[in-house]
């Protein structure tokens, strides 16, 4: 379908998708539990195979990240196999976490010194300090993310790449942008007019949604001077922007894996990490902060446990430097509406009031998934501040 979308010509007021597309499309959609477009999943998980069979397994024992190949793009550019490929390493990296964070539950339900101990452990594992490869299974996330420029041209993804990816935000649709109409949805009673059309984002990964919730999601403390910034409102509530988008992006995970992230965040309401770092924090006479709780211990007070920085919650999450490692992507869009003013002026030496209105400047970069990423990335970024736990151990 988006082919055939991306493919129509410009003029047209509106889009029409004929019947033949309209009908399996949507009848398969109904059955998968998912939107009728292109996500993430279509483009990452179900969308390579190995480079070459014999290969064994990585000594981790998961598939070796770097014997992966694309099956299908959009445009045959290498710049594409390499977005998708790395975010294919990455997920299977995080394979590695999935297994750390259900042995993290398991000891969070007996929560005594003993599992504090072995959860120290897990989350070294996770992070850099005392992992046996100096950075931990998120900094290996980071270093594979971070390769993204390595082979995938800014001009060329942004250019002939990114266009296929596009959807619109049926509830919200912006000047400029057509309406999708599916023909022949009449035909088959069980169908409904979609209503999720947005395209492809790495938002739509549920290993980043599963770092989250394992490890960054905040409940009520029993410490003393909770700080209330990491205390508020419910990461669901729909208060702020980046819960409201990652919680949308759910509907575009194949449903095993939204059941997955329920699962997490049920277990959460009944026992969580921050809530076993909150008590150890307490009993050892500190507020989150680190401070000594004077009002209600003794200024002898006994030593604190040896946490680690990352089992104080000093998360670095992968969606943040994601927004950092496409940085050169968003430079080219502001570039590429200068030159295509300018080429307009040079053109036709002046702008009418429909052009002005078309190269609009001032309009803000917009990821894959529709979000603005700017102020994403900011919030993202101030949640994650606000997450961390004894700041000052």
């Amino acid at each position: 379908m988006h082919f055939y979308i991306h493919s129509l010509p410009t003029s047209a007021l509106e889009i029409r998708i004929p019947s033949p597309i309209t009908l399996p499309l949507l009848q398969i959609s109904r059955e998968l539990q998912l939107p009728p477009v292109v996500t993430y999943s279509d483009d990452v998980l179900y969308n390579w195979g190995f480079l070459d069979p014999t290969t064994p397994s990585s000594p981790f024992g998961t598939i070796d990240p770097q014997n992966l190949r694309v099956l299908t793009t959009f445009t045959s550019t290498p710049s594409e196999s390499h977005f998708y490929l790395t975010s294919a390493r990455i997920e299977l990296i995080g394979v590695r976490a999935l297994a750390l964070m259900q042995s993290t539950l398991d000891e969070l339900f007996v929560g005594d010194a003993i599992a504090v101990k072995r959860i120290t452990k897990f989350l070294n594992q996770l992070g850099t300090s005392g992992s046996t490869n100096g950075r931990g299974i998120i900094g290996e996330m980071e270093i594979e993310l971070n390769n993204m420029s390595v082979g995938c041209d800014p001009q060329v993804f942004y250019e002939q790449i990114r266009p296929w990816f596009r959807g619109i935000d049926v509830n919200n649709l912006k000047e400029g942008e057509r309406r999708w109409i599916f023909e022949g949805i009449e035909m088959d009673e069980r169908l409904e007019e979609p209503t999720e059309l947005s395209g492809p984002s790495a938002g739509q990964s549920s290993i980043i949604h599963a770092l989250d919730f394992s490890h960054a999601r905040t409940l009520t403390g029993r410490g003393c001077d909770t700080p209330a910034s990491s205390e508020g409102a419910s990461p669901d509530d729909g208060s702020s922007q980046p819960s409201s988008f990652l919680s949308r992006m759910q509907l575009y995970m194949p449903r095993h894996h939204r059941n997955f992230l329920t699962h997490l965040q049920n277990q959460n309401t009944k026992r969580s990490l921050r809530a076993l770092v909150f008590d150890a924090l307490a009993s050892a006479g500190l507020s989150p902060n680190g401070i000594p709780c004077s009002s209600t211990h003794s200024t002898i007070l006994p030593p604190p446990p040896p946490y680690p920085p990352y089992l104080l919650l000093r998360l670095s999450p992968p969606t943040t430097h994601r927004g950092i490692s496409l940085l050169p992507l968003l430079v080219r869009g502001v570039r590429k509406r200068i030159m295509s003013l300018g080429w307009q002026l040079v053109r036709h030496r002046k702008l009418s009031i429909a052009s002005k209105r078309n190269l609009n400047l001032n309009a803000p970069l917009k990821g894959s998934g529709g979000t603005e990423l700017a102020q994403f990335l900011k919030a993202v970024r101030d949640g994650t501040k606000d997450a961390v736990i004894g700041s000052s151990l």
